[in-house]
C-alpha cells in the first residue's frame, strides 16, 4: 500500500512537472487522473516534495549534500545560497608565488605571457600571479625556481606572519 501511494505521488509530480503547473487545482486534477481512490497521504507526499523542491534542486544541481543546502538556506536565503553553491563548483585560478630573490613579478609575468600563458596580477600581494595555460610546470621559469605553485591563502598567511631572518617557521598543514 505504501509503495502504491509513493508511486501515485511520483506520477502526479511528474505530470505536474511536465505541465509546469503547481496549483492545488492541478494537484487535485492529477490525483484524480492517476488514482481516484488515493488517500490523503498522496497529497501530503506531493506537498512535501514541492515544499522541499528548491532544496532538492540545489542539492542535485550543485552536487552538494542536502544538509548543507538546508543549513545555508536557513541562514542566508535562496539567492546567497545559490551563489555560494555556484562558487564552490568553479575552478579556482591557479596562483603562483614569485621568488623575489630571483626575479620580479613583472619580469615573470612578461616571460609567461611571451610563452602563451595568461597571467594576471593580484592586488593582495606583490608575490602573487594568477596563471592560466597548460604545461606551466614544464617551463624553464619553473625549473629555474622563479616561482612555485602556492594557494593564495597559504601565501597570504606567510606574508602576515612576516618571518625574520634567523627565525624558524614550521609549516604544519
Amino acid at each position: 500500500m505504501a509503495d502504491s501511494n509513493r508511486y501515485t505521488a511520483y506520477r502526479v509530480l511528474l505530470q505536474m512537472e511536465k505541465n509546469q503547473s503547481y496549483s492545488n487545482l492541478e494537484l487535485n486534477k492529477q490525483i484524480q487522473e492517476q488514482n481516484p481512490d488515493a488517500p490523503a497521504l498522496v497529497r501530503e507526499l506531493v506537498y512535501g516534495v514541492l515544499e522541499n523542491r528548491i532544496y532538492l534542486d540545489l542539492s542535485v544541481r550543485y552536487s552538494c549534500d542536502l544538509w548543507i543546502v538546508n543549513l545555508w538556506m536557513n541562514q542566508y536565503g535562496v539567492t546567497k545560497t545559490e551563489a555560494l553553491l555556484a562558487a564552490g563548483n568553479r575552478r579556482p585560478l591557479l596562483s603562483v608565488r614569485v621568488n623575489l630573490l630571483r626575479t620580479s613579478r613583472d619580469a615573470l609575468k612578461r616571460s609567461l605571457l611571451d610563452k602563451g600563458f595568461q597571467a594576471g596580477e593580484s592586488a593582495q600581494s606583490r608575490r602573487l600571479l594568477f596563471v592560466r595555460g597548460s604545461g606551466l610546470l614544464e617551463t624553464e621559469e619553473y625549473a629555474s625556481g622563479l616561482f612555485s605553485v602556492q594557494d593564495t591563502a597559504s601565501l597570504l598567511a606567510a606574508e602576515i606572519l612576516q618571518p625574520q631572518p634567523g627565525e624558524t617557521v614550521y609549516d604544519i598543514c
